[in-house]
């Protein structure tokens, strides 16, 4: 698996992870994992699901496409 596929995959994960966590800590955790999070913005935007920015910020737009995807 590639190194871009293998942190798209523990990025969706962690996004998954994220919607039980508050808002203060997401802040932190957005920070820590910016660039997988960027890399499953960029795979989730090739794949028609994201059509946000592509920020490292995981945010409602981020959440929703990964949920869809994981549909």
């Amino acid at each position: 698996m590639s190194r871009i596929l293998a942190g798209t995959f523990a990025a969706l994960l962690l996004t998954v992870a994220m919607q039980a966590v508050p808002a203060a800590q997401a802040q932190v955790i957005d920070q820590r994992f910016q660039p997988e999070v960027r890399a499953m913005q960029e795979r989730l935007k090739e794949l028609g699901w994201y059509h946000g920015s592509v920020d490292g910020i995981i945010g409602p737009g981020t959440l929703r496409a990964a949920n869809n995807y994981r549909r």
